[in-house]
Formats: C-alpha cells, sequence, structure tokens
C-alpha cells in the first residue's frame, strides 16, 4: 500500500504534554518530504513555520522507522530549545501517514504522543502559514 513517491509537501501535526505550562498542547508545520528508495527526509519549510523540524526515516513497505530533532522558535516559549527523539508511521492512504514519537522532554523525563501527516501537494497553498504551537482541547 506504500506510496510509490511520498515527495511534496505536507503538514505535520503532532501533540505533546508540557510539564511546565501543564496541559497538552499542539504542533503544526508545513514540510517538504524527499523520498528515494526507502530512505524519506522530511524538513520544515523555511518562512512559514515558527520552529525548525528534521525527520530522517527509513520505509519498509507502508511503515516508517527513524528519528525527529526540532528547534523550537526563539521568540516563542521554548526559546530555541531543541528536542529530540525517534518516531514510528504507517502510511495508511498516499495522502495520510499516522504515528507516535518519543523524546525527552525539559524535566529528562520521557514523553510520547501522536504525530500525523496529511498531503497537501506539489506546492505550498497561497498565503499558507503553519500555526504556532496551541493548547490542545
Amino acid at each position: 500500500m506504500a506510496k510509490d513517491n511520498l515527495s511534496g509537501i505536507w503538514q505535520s501535526h503532532y501533540r505533546f504534554t508540557s510539564s511546565s505550562r501543564g496541559g497538552e498542547y499542539e504542533a503544526w508545520h508545513y514540510v517538504l518530504i524527499h523520498h528515494k528508495d526507502n530512505q524519506v527526509i522530511i524538513e520544515s519549510l523555511s518562512g512559514v513555520n515558527h520552529s525548525y523540524l528534521m525527520m530522517r526515516l527509513s520505509l519498509d513497505e507502508q511503515i516508517l522507522t527513524g528519528t525527529w530533532q526540532e528547534t523550537t522558535d526563539p521568540a516563542g516559549y521554548y526559546k530555541g530549545s531543541t528536542y529530540y527523539g525517534a518516531i514510528q508511521a504507517v502510511i495508511r492512504t498516499p495522502e495520510h501517514i499516522d504515528g507516535r514519537w518519543v523524546g525527552v522532554d525539559k524535566e529528562r523525563q520521557v514523553q510520547t504522543g501522536p504525530w500525523e501527516l496529511t498531503y497537501v501537494g506539489k506546492e505550498l497553498p497561497a498565503g499558507a502559514a503553519a500555526p504556532q504551537v496551541a493548547k490542545a482541547n
């Protein structure tokens, strides 16, 4: 079921629990996926995101496994901090990927949460901007 080529613009969305702010939060990024053979590189698009996100993944049929790293918005709550961890996800359809991330927070506690990617197209829609981190409902 894996899409022949995942390359293109996708919207990334994940949830995390903030122990310092209390509660669950969501973060979005517009990302560019570079896919060749079984290697998938995901990188946030400059100019539309508040933080920088990078993933390096291996593809085995419809399973993606690898690492992620995010440097947060220098002007945001986390002041340009860098976080990293692992991720595993499944290509559910050619336009939707979902999985789970794991990483360590500021208090050195292991956290985990859902991560989804939704295909946007070969180009970013006019006027598109990723929202900042927001408190989840």
